[in-house]
């Protein structure tokens, strides 16, 4: 069905959500435009095989107002508008020109020559629209389709700031929960090869489908002081055995973060990932170490949700690597900040302070450096004073 009118308007000011874009007249932006009015009738409940033809039907539309209206002249522009009202998709495009000729547009047909190109968009409209109405004026032509749909619904604009802060609030959500998650293994771990499995575990859960290439990279007095431990585990490997981005990472400190398989092609090991990253084990300004991820596809947005996770696990396992208590602590009860220290007389000394034996790896960090943060313990030493020191 038909409608002409002279009034360039020719829109509702009843609808209550109008979705406005101006286009340069370029077939090329016409899919653009097109995927975006599809998403749009998919929120508004427009089912599949309806929506299939609606994308058919702007195309066309859009098309012929760019070769037509415009004469395919990329300085000029064209309006196109769409939004629900009464139960009707409304569609409308206006552009410079002054449309088909009113005898096109009161009976659209089929050409004659089944092989010609073009001349079928304004007759699938009108077999389509419930309502095709067409408005000229001196400022130009405008058209208007109409569609009625069942169950229809009016979508609802996205807000740009709310969901960056809704997305920000996830993000933080996902980061505090995977932090739970790899300071419960930390704390549950007796030594930090079982955190260390335990935390890789941990990453293997929290990155679905699982990474292509997760390792531990050690510096070799690391390893060393722990491969009684560690056993043959094939994600844990020393210096001499890592990529040579990973010694670069292990000697100089400094976080590595590649988005296409052409930044490592000169790293044999790394060229079959398409994106990774390699963050340094650091602990007291020393490097003891690095985490290698990689993925084989080139996935930059899949690894940028998880990096913020695998920082946390670094961390923590620079932590548990620096400390490496040799028997499980005991007696341990929450204390302020830490660095503060002060010596008790013998005599002050109580059952609730517990005789705690520990020690250190030599070679990595200085023999003073504090076994866990944030804690304090009472610690036994052969002299005449009971030291009271608090990580």
């Amino acid at each position: 069905m038909n409608a002409h009118a002279s009034n360039i308007d020719g829109r509702s000011d009843e609808a209550e959500l109008i979705f406005r874009h101006q286009i340069p007249a370029n077939l090329s932006k016409v899919a653009d435009l097109r995927d975006i009015f599809m998403g749009f009738l998919n929120d508004a409940c427009v089912s599949g095989k309806e929506r299939s033809v609606w994308g058919l039907v702007f195309s066309a539309a859009l098309s012929n107002a760019i070769r037509h209206g415009c004469k395919l002249d990329a300085m000029l522009s064209v309006n196109v508008e769409w939004w629900v009202l009464n139960g009707e998709v409304h569609l409308a495009i206006t552009d410079p020109g002054q449309g088909p000729p009113p005898e096109a547009t009161d009976n659209p047909r089929l050409p004659e020559d089944p092989l010609q190109e073009g001349g079928r968009g304004l007759f699938l409209i009108n077999e389509f629209a419930d309502l095709h109405e067409h408005w000229r004026s001196p400022l130009g032509y405008r058209q208007v389709i109409r569609r009625r749909h069942a169950g229809l619904s009016n979508p609802v604009p996205a807000d740009g700031e709310l969901t960056a802060v809704l997305e920000e609030l996830s993000t933080a959500y996902e980061c505090l929960s995977a932090f739970h998650r790899f300071g419960t293994a930390m704390i549950g771990a007796g030594r930090p090869s079982e955190f260390m499995s335990r935390g890789l575990e941990i990453l293997s859960v929290l990155y679905s489908p699982s990474p292509d290439l997760v390792r531990v990279c050690l510096s070799e007095n690391v390893l060393a002081g722990i491969s009684d431990e560690l056993g043959a585990k094939d994600e844990v490997v020393g210096f001499d055995q890592a990529p040579e981005k990973a010694k670069a990472v292990l000697q100089n400190g400094r976080s590595f973060y590649w988005e296409h398989a052409s930044e490592v092609a000169d790293d044999p090991m790394l060229a079959p990932y398409g994106c990774g990253c390699c963050f340094p084990i650091v602990a007291n300004g020393q490097t003891l170490g690095c985490l290698l991820f990689g993925l084989v596809e080139e996935e930059g947005e899949r690894l940028s949700r998880q990096l913020s996770n695998l920082r946390t696990f670094t961390d923590l396992l620079g932590i548990a690597l620096a400390t490496m208590p040799t028997c499980k602590w005991s007696g341990m009860k929450n204390s302020g900040p830490p660095g503060n220290s002060k010596s008790l007389p013998r005599s002050s000394a109580t059952s609730s302070h517990c005789i705690i034996r520990h020690s250190r790896m030599r070679g990595i960090l200085p023999s003073n450096t504090a076994p866990h943060g944030m804690w304090e313990a009472t610690i036994w030493r052969p002299s005449t004073t009971l030291q009271e020191i608090s990580f």
